[in-house]
């Protein structure tokens, strides 16, 4: 949510092939006209200002962007379109694309105190040729220092518990084994103990 006093006027503001944004907010409100007409633009959208003399406010919806860096830019969802050929951008998780790899991966850090050098390291050696890193240095450092929180789970119990039922089957196999080359042992022995019967 905008705060309700800002006060916001219309600039041309260049946004080059390739910029990230992540839209914060979509938004309506009074814009103050520059006094100029969209030249590509007059087809009645209730968002284009068309012919609004300069200082005039009109109200409009808009997006928020944020670039992840400290830059904000609010603009109109029709011009953006039209100017810059927005698209979505998809991703996958981490979780999802180790073990994949890619010509160019952005990562988008997300500030958590959940993402550690784990994170990192899985992300940035996903991208063969170019890693781009999104996010405040700020967060990427804190990452990079933090050690993961240990898990909490019972494998290592259940694991143990198997390790030991394997070990106890393996030495009754072995008991068992044993027992039977002395038997077979004390076979032969019996045999050749047996006197031998004269005729």
């Amino acid at each position: 949510e905008e705060p309700p006093d800002l006060n916001l006027k219309t600039k041309n503001e260049r946004l080059m092939n390739g910029n990230l944004y992540k839209i914060r907010a979509v938004c309506r409100g009074d814009v103050m006209s520059s006094g100029t007409v969209d030249e590509e633009g007059g087809g009645g959208d209730d968002n284009q200002v068309v012919g609004a003399s300069e200082g005039v406010k009109v109200s409009r919806e808009y997006y928020v962007l944020d670039d992840l860096s400290g830059d904000i830019i609010r603009a109109p969802p029709d011009m953006l379109v039209k100017k810059t050929k927005i698209t979505h951008a998809w991703a996958l998780s981490i979780h999802k694309f180790q073990g994949s790899e890619a010509d160019t991966i952005v990562y988008g850090l997300s500030g958590s105190n959940y993402e550690s050098w784990k994170h990192v390291y899985t992300a940035v050696t996903r991208g063969r040729k170019n890693v781009v890193i999104v996010g405040r240095y700020q967060d990427l450092e804190k990452a990079v220092k933090k050690k993961p929180i240990r898990r909490q789970t019972a494998l290592t119990e259940k694991v143990r518990k198997l390790m030991g039922v394997v070990a106890k089957k393996r030495e009754e196999a072995k008991a068992a084994k044993e027992e039977a080359e002395m038997t077979k042992d004390g076979d032969k022995s019996s045999t050749c103990n047996q006197p031998k019967k004269l005729d």
